[in-house]
């Protein structure tokens, strides 16, 4: 008896030790699968803004993708390089990626190449997501009914009027500095940390003219709050069927567009960062989405990362080039 029971408690030990050699062998490198928490997604913009909304239905279907929570946190300031670099300085594991745009990565890196082009080359590109046009939009106070009545207005009083953006060095910045330019009339630059809290001025009175976005702007110019002149973009958009285009109003040198893309830390492990791009990728081409920006003016890109790494160095070039040009950098 003692020896078929000393056979079997051998047989026990052996079975144990061989499974976890089986589990060293087999088990040590296998990676946890992903996502194990709630993902954060960095909007470097405030809360309200376009940037914020886009992020945020990004956000919800991303978790019902990946069945995990994703948290948007805003973080503005210096035209998008805030937000910018917290996700730069995040742990590189798949659980933080960001919101980026041209203000943060074409316009920054062009006017400080050693800092903001040391700061976008710390961030890994997942996809741009999509690219639209700006509108022309004067609070009704002015009294002005097109580009034309704005710009005898300005010229009649050189440098007393104002014109908004949301920050100096965004693409607001440098759409009004495209259209005095462009018009021979001068204005007074007025940063804000954001649309959102831009417009609120703007329809107040207290600015003069400023550059904003279809789906922002929309619901105030239906409203009569502000008087929107033109799209600065080759054609019409759906939200505003009867503002004409900067070319219909005689200043076809004014155009001006804004994208956006995702990307996370550099050093974030491949196969994440090409699930996670997958998954936004299948997002924005959903058919109820890609409606819904081509509504507000804006076309989808859904690109590769690959193909979005190009695009940034490319847009690099062009933002130094205009800011020479502008008399904004030597």
């Amino acid at each position: 008896m003692r020896n078929r029971w000393d056979g079997w408690i051998g047989a026990v030990i052996v079975g144990a030790w061989l499974a976890s050699v089986c589990a060293v062998v087999f088990g040590a490198d296998a990676p946890d699968p992903y996502p194990m928490r709630p993902l954060r997604l960095i909007c470097p913009w405030p809360a309200g803004g376009i940037a914020d909304l886009r992020s945020r239905q990004v956000a919800e279907r991303l978790a019902r993708a990946l069945g995990q929570s994703v948290v948007v946190e805003n973080r503005p300031g210096a035209s998008g390089t805030v937000g910018l670099s917290a996700a730069a300085q995040a742990k590189p594991d798949g659980y933080t990626f960001v919101m980026g745009s041209v203000n943060d990565l074409g316009i920054a890196p062009a006017l400080d190449p050693r800092a903001n082009g040391r700061l976008a080359s710390m961030v890994q590109p997942l996809t741009l997501a999509a690219r639209g046009p700006m509108i022309l939009v004067v609070s009704p106070k002015l009294g002005v009914r097109s580009i034309a009545e704005l710009v005898a207005l300005a010229k009649s009083q050189p440098g007393r009027l104002s014109y908004g953006s949301s920050g100096p060095n965004t693409t607001h910045h440098f759409a009004g500095e495209k259209f005095l330019r462009a018009t021979g009339t001068q204005m007074i630059h007025v940063p804000y940390k954001g649309s959102a809290v831009m417009l609120p001025e703007l329809v107040g009175g207290t600015l003069a003219m400023g550059f904003e976005f279809a789906a922002t702007s929309e619901p105030l110019i239906k409203a009569g709050k502000l008087k929107a002149l033109a799209v600065r973009g080759p054609r019409r958009v759906g939200l505003l069927p009867d503002v004409p285009t900067a070319r219909e109003a005689g200043i076809p040198e004014v155009e001006a567009y804004s994208w956006s893309a995702y990307l996370v830390p550099a050093g974030t492990p491949q196969p994440i960062a090409n699930q996670l791009a997958s998954e936004i990728v299948k997002i924005l081409r959903a058919p109820d989405m890609t409606q819904a920006y081509n509504a507000a003016g804006y076309e989808v890109i859904a690109s590769t990362p690959e193909e979005l790494g190009a695009f940034l160095r490319e847009e690099q070039v062009y933002w130094a080039k205009l800011a020479r040009e502008l008399g904004m950098v030597q």
